[in-house]
């Protein structure tokens, strides 16, 4: 793995179940060329993660990777709190994704909140954790939620003025029409989509799903109190 520091000129790097060691990846903290970083089901971040404050473009899913290994619960505090810590420097990200850390950090790290440059913000699992308030809401451009977690923070993404994608992941599409209490947070995506003036486009992974009566009325309705809105089912 060392290897990679003679690549001096390595801008993006991705590893996806990277059975390596914090202190085997340090080295990424002295490589100022690499500006992406994604980690996929790798057993730990880099040691210094924190120090990469060149990074613009930022992947954490499933790791630290504990799926197939056992961990002491004490470990899963350890981690939350060192995410929180590395996040707070990374001021220069565009690009931030953390999906399935779940088992560790199920609620957004409030360092989140000082990504001042931030332009597309990622959860693929993350379905019900707030958001937090701040800076970086003001260059927020394009944010990746399941469709729970979007209901969950229509009031947060007000905020967002400059805010145009909304795209939405995983749902639990409801069986017939009597699953209203199903249908709740497509039904308030859509309403406050049509609402947000900023917003120009919204994905919905509706496709191949039929389309009940209501729903169908809610996507109507969203797009005429909103002409200028795309809404595209995928």
């Amino acid at each position: 793995m060392r290897q990679l520091s003679s690549l001096t000129r390595l801008q993006r790097l991705s590893l996806v179940n990277a059975e390596v060691e914090s202190e085997e990846l340090g080295f990424l903290a002295s490589m100022p060329s690499v500006t992406y970083l994604r980690m996929e089901s790798c057993d730990a971040p880099p040691q210094g993660l924190g120090g990469m404050t060149w990074l613009r473009h930022l992947e954490l899913a499933n790791t630290p990777d504990c799926h197939y290994r056992a961990v002491e619960w004490d470990m899963l505090a350890v981690w939350a709190a060192q995410l929180e810590a590395e996040l707070a420097p990374l001021t220069h990200l565009t690009f931030l994704e953390l999906s399935d850390l779940d088992y560790y950090c199920p609620r957004w790290p409030d360092a989140v909140a000082g990504l001042a440059e931030l332009h597309t913000l990622v959860s693929q699992t993350l379905d019900k954790a707030l958001l937090p308030p701040g800076p970086y809401l003001d260059s927020l451009r394009r944010v990746v939620l399941p469709m729970e977690g979007a209901a969950a923070n229509v009031r947060v993404l007000t905020r967002a003025a400059q805010l145009a994608t909304l795209e939405l992941t995983t749902w639990c599409w409801p069986a017939d029409q009597l699953a209203l209490e199903a249908a709740q947070p497509f039904l308030v995506v859509l309403w406050w989509a049509g609402r947000y003036p900023s917003l120009r486009q919204l994905r919905l992974p509706l496709r191949g799903e039929p389309m009940l009566s209501y729903l169908l009325d809610a996507v109507e309705a969203a797009q005429r109190a909103n002409p200028a809105l795309q809404i595209i089912t995928d």
